[in-house]
């Protein structure tokens, strides 16, 4: 007998389950030889593409792209345009604006094809190996194929362009920041190799936080104040300088300008402005003081750490306000800090005044009148200073603090505080690019080149930020510069099979099962570990103007989403991040909960990544739940995995929320009780929103067991077991009495609504105790319009994500949560489909319709790049599919694993390796309606409890290949090893 034998007779002379027997067998070999989860998945995916024969155009959008996408995580492409007009919108994963208080785009690069014009279109987005490949056909030979990718493993952009047709190309590529500027002297630059005709490379500066650049007046951010008068040599350094570099002398400070203007005509001269002839300080631009007049100079991210701005004036007459230079950046509204952030130097009443954000000194003797003034802003990190004629005339450190910033109602508009993980801007970041295989010329801030017949030119384009790396600049400069296209190939191709190679489902539903190959590609195109989360709308952001909802951290439910798709797909590492920004906001969600009088950690309901930051106006949106709905995903994942490292990371974060929660829950009547909360957005004052009570009964027992893992806390543990025990039930309620319905008067109840015929004498869960009812019916609708029925929280995710009700609730239980289900009927929704549909599958709902619904929503809401498109739905959408069907082949939340507990048996299906609680990963074959085996993989060593997926039969149980053991009755149980994968079937 071997080890493994004896360890499961070990384990029959100990067993107490009664429903359970063991049966130890001679040694035979199994019957059955799952197939390989790698090869299946990898045979499937290679065939899936979104073909597009017609181009999708570049729009300012608030939802998610229509085109075609990659990425690897880290950086995003939207592919758009006709094909003598091709566009790459970029985004990246941490390019959030601190300033703007929401996401930006990166840029983008603009092929212009001129022979293409009026070509055939027709582009693929192969999910198997990443990449977008393309034909374009036009008339008189003009042909192109287009091959392109991410590399998966760094952050280069590869374009293939090659001319298969029969007369030469010519290319004009031009890079644009996010505000659609190919920039100026401070943010563009190009460098020409030995040859002296071809360029090596060339680079734009980039951040989310680039301010547009003004003289003379203020046209971004805030009223208009025009100058009157001459400014002239105009310079920003990236250092505070010395007092004596800023005097009236002509000569030049020794330090480089990180930006410059001496009269450049490249610019943009507004209303009655000029620049006029040389004179003293250079070629002066003369603003004559009427509203509209100003030179724009572009856009810059400013020097946080230490700033100089200095320029000469001359005014010719006095008014209340009269702006010299301003980088202002203009945030998105409506915010609780609407006003203009950056730097600004100007004349209040003829005094000098400088600005930085919210800090602003002013002198108190005015500059004199027609005769020229050299005029500076010096920033140390400390202290702002004003000079005139190297004099310096006023200085204030007034300046917010870590606790300023990190305070309950505050959000980080500073600079330098070094204090802080980084400071208080955006990422700073380059786009570079460099052609190979044609010889480009710079022609102003474009490049062009001519693709000869039968040849290939290849952009490589690298973007890279200080959020990746300190030496992000040369980073980029090398990764373009040394690029081995053979190599980058090879290591991108190996780590996408390796990705496929996890898990994989076989259905006989062929749109359902691309749209599951397909979410999670657009999964990994915008998440990886190391990186931000994925926002709204992830990294597929090309707009400046219409990011949705600023494209944050919605933490009651957008946020949570995503990672739900890693859990039921073995791809963990796709939310590795997901924590990131919850823990990030750490002290101050401790300073909003100390504010309002409670211990513990209290969250707003929008976050952007930073230490503390949210972008909203400070609000709670009516909701208590916040952090609780983000600690959700941590409880899941600790059910799912156990694993300890995790436990350890995420600990502190759930037991601050659970602090908050000891305090907030009051006990009356023996009961614990959530008064004044929503279960939805803007719905104040409802006592236990069955969201609420529903994710408590996951933190709790998740504490209890992390803190007995880590060896933690175990004076709390009584504690959060007697809030556990005591805690108020979901609100069940006969179904027919609810009121507070919505979209209906308050008094009418949804037998009213919907007829005794829906109702009788059900159960349903009902949004609250008191307050809301229930979200609008929809079961009354016949249609697969989208529809909105809430904001984004109702009593149906107490069943998903809540995972409170399942196979082995009481029967009162599971019929509320099905009749729930059934009239909500949420299938088209603006907001809930990503939870909705996993709450059906618990709940029991038809499984056949829950799919035809499913299919429906691909048909009538998505792109061919495996994009849903809804009101409020964004990235949280690629779990709709992935969790769907994983709640349809296992169930396991609460003790047992159910193998597919609610799929049709007439329809063929398998799966492999998708994850059930208890750290397992599972494997199964449905075959015209009979199971065909179960395959389960030990990664924690637990014990393993199985449901039988043969009730009247008996179960033989393999372990590498040969029969161990007989298992019977209606739920097995067995030890496991870490490591070991076992297979059972019926006898």
């Amino acid at each position: 007998m071997n080890i493994r034998t004896l360890t499961v007779a070990a384990y029959s002379l100990l067993a107490t389950f009664t429903l359970c027997t063991v049966s130890i067998l001679p040694v035979c070999g199994q019957t059955i030889l799952p197939p390989s989860v790698s090869e299946t998945a990898l045979a499937t995916v290679d065939g899936i593409s979104g073909v597009y024969t017609t181009p999708t155009m570049p729009t300012n959008r608030s939802s998610m792209p229509y085109g075609p996408v990659m990425g690897n995580g880290d950086v995003g492409v939207v592919f758009e345009g006709a094909p003598n007009n091709l566009r790459f919108g970029f985004g990246k994963s941490d390019f959030f604006g601190v300033l703007r208080g929401g996401a930006m785009p990166v840029g983008s690069l603009n092929l212009n094809i001129p022979e293409l014009e009026g070509a055939t279109y027709n582009v693929s987005e192969n999910i198997g190996p990443a990449t977008l490949t393309g034909k374009f056909v036009a008339s008189q030979g003009a042909s192109c194929a287009l091959s392109s990718w991410v590399a998966a493993t760094s952050n280069v952009t590869v374009i293939q362009l090659h001319n298969s047709g029969s007369i030469p190309l010519t290319v004009t590529d031009r890079m644009l920041d996010g505000f659609g500027t190919d920039g100026n002297s401070a943010t563009y630059g190009t460098t020409p190799t030995a040859s002296g005709s071809s360029l090596g490379f060339t680079w734009l500066r980039v951040s989310p936080d680039i301010e547009h650049v003004d003289l003379g007046n203020r046209l971004h951010g805030g009223t208009p104040e025009p100058f009157n008068g001459r400014i002239a040599d105009v310079n920003v350094y990236a250092s505070a300088l010395p007092a004596a570099a800023l005097s009236n002398s002509n000569a030049s400070p020794s330090t480089a300008s990180f930006y410059s203007w001496h009269g450049e005509p490249d610019v943009k001269v507004l209303g009655s402005a000029s620049i006029e002839a040389s004179q003293d300080h250079g070629a002066p631009a003369l603003i004559d003081g009427s509203p509209q007049s100003a030179v724009e100079l572009g856009v810059m991210r400013l020097p946080q750490s230490q700033l100089t701005v200095t320029a000469w004036i001359k005014v010719t007459a006095i008014s209340q306000e009269e702006s010299i230079f301003t980088a202002l950046g203009d945030p998105y509204r409506p915010r609780k800090y609407p006003y203009e952030r950056g730097v600004e130097l100007e004349l209040v009443n003829g005094c000098l005044s400088g600005k930085l954000n919210t800090t602003s000194v002013t002198s108190v003797s005015p500059v004199p009148v027609g005769q020229w003034v050299k005029v500076a802003l010096v920033y140390d990190g400390e202290k702002m200073s004003l000079y005139a004629d190297g004099v310096q005339v006023a200085s204030t450190t007034d300046f917010p603090t870590t606790a300023d910033v990190n305070g309950y109602d505050q959000s980080a508009l500073h600079f330098g505080d070094q204090d802080l993980p980084y400071d208080g801007d955006g990422p700073d970041g380059i786009m570079v690019q460099r052609v190979v295989g044609s010889i480009a010329t710079a022609n102003g801030r474009a490049l062009g080149f001519t693709i000869p017949v039968n040849s290939t030119a290849t952009i490589l384009l690298s973007i890279e930020t200080d959020r990746n790396s300190k030496n992000y600049w040369n980073e980029a400069v090398q990764s373009v510069t040394n690029a081995n296209i053979p190599l980058l190939t090879e290591i991108h191709d190996a780590w996408w099979r390796a990705f496929w190679s996890k898990s994989f489902v076989n259905i006989s539903d062929a749109a359902i099962e691309r749209y599951w190959y397909g979410s999670l590609y657009l999964y990994a195109c915008c998440s990886r570990s190391g990186c931000s989360p994925p926002g709204l709308w992830g990294n597929f952001i090309d707009s400046p103007d219409s990011v949705g909802w600023q494209g944050d951290y919605t933490i009651d439910y957008n946020a949570e989403a995503p990672p739900w798709a890693a859990y039921a797909t073995n791809h963990w590492e796709l939310a590795d991040n997901y924590e990131d920004p919850l823990i990030a906001y750490m002290p101050r969600g401790k300073a909003i909960a100390a504010h309002n009088g409670y211990q513990g950690l209290s969250f707003y309901t929008h976050l952007i990544p930073g230490p503390g930051w949210d972008d909203d106006p400070s609000k709670f949106l009516n909701q208590q739940c916040g952090i609780l709905f983000g600690c959700v995903d941590c409880a899941m994942r600790w059910k799912l995995t156990g694993d300890v490292a995790y436990a350890r990371t995420v600990y502190p974060l759930l037991k601050g929320t659970a602090d908050f929660w000891d305090d907030y829950l009051k006990l009356e009547n023996g009961q614990y009780v959530d008064n004044n909360d929503a279960t939805d957005e803007f719905n104040p004052g409802a006592t236990n929103p069955a969201t609420s009570i529903a994710f408590l009964n996951l933190l709790y027992p998740t504490l209890i067991d992390m803190s007995t893992a880590l060896g933690v806390d175990a004076d709390m543990r009584s504690t959060w077991q007697n809030i556990y025990t005591h805690l108020s039930p979901l609100p069940i309620v006969k179904a027919a009495t609810i009121d507070q319905v919505k979209g209906y008067p308050d008094d009418q109840t949804l037998g009213e609504i919907v007829g005794a015929g829906l109702t009788d004498d059900k159960l349903a869960i009902r949004d609250s105790l008191s307050g809301t009812g229930f979200p609008r019916p929809e079961v009354l609708r016949t249609d697969d319009k989208e529809r909105s029925t809430s904001a984004g929280m109702n009593s149906t995710q107490s069943i998903f994500p809540g995972w409170d009700i399942g196979m082995e609730s009481s029967d009162s239980d599971r019929e509320a949560a099905l009749e729930t289900v059934t009239l909500a009927s949420e299938w088209f929704d603006g907001n809930d489909d990503c939870t909705f549909y996993p709450a059906a599958a618990i709940a029991g709902y038809d499984p056949s319709q829950i799919l035809l619904h499913l299919n429906q929503l691909i048909k009538d809401h998505s792109s061919p790049s495996f994009v849903f498109h809804s009101n409020g739905g964004g990235v949280e959408d690629v779990a709709i599919i992935p969790v769907t069907l994983s709640e349809m082949f296992q169930q396991s939340f609460q003790g047992s694993i159910h193998v597919f507990p609610n799929w049709p048996t007439e329809d063929d299906a398998s799966f492999g390796n998708i994850p059930t609680c208890g750290g397992f990963l599972l494997a199964s074959s449905l075959k015209a309606g009979q199971i065909q085996y179960v395959e389960i993989t030990s990664e924690e060593g637990n014990m393993c409890i199985l449901a039988n997926p043969w009730p009247d039969e008996k179960v033989e149980l393999f372990v590498a290949g040969k029969k161990s053991a007989v298992l019977a009755g209606s739920q097995i149980k067995f030890p496991t090893i870490r490591g070991e994968t076992v297979l059972l079937e019926p006898v």
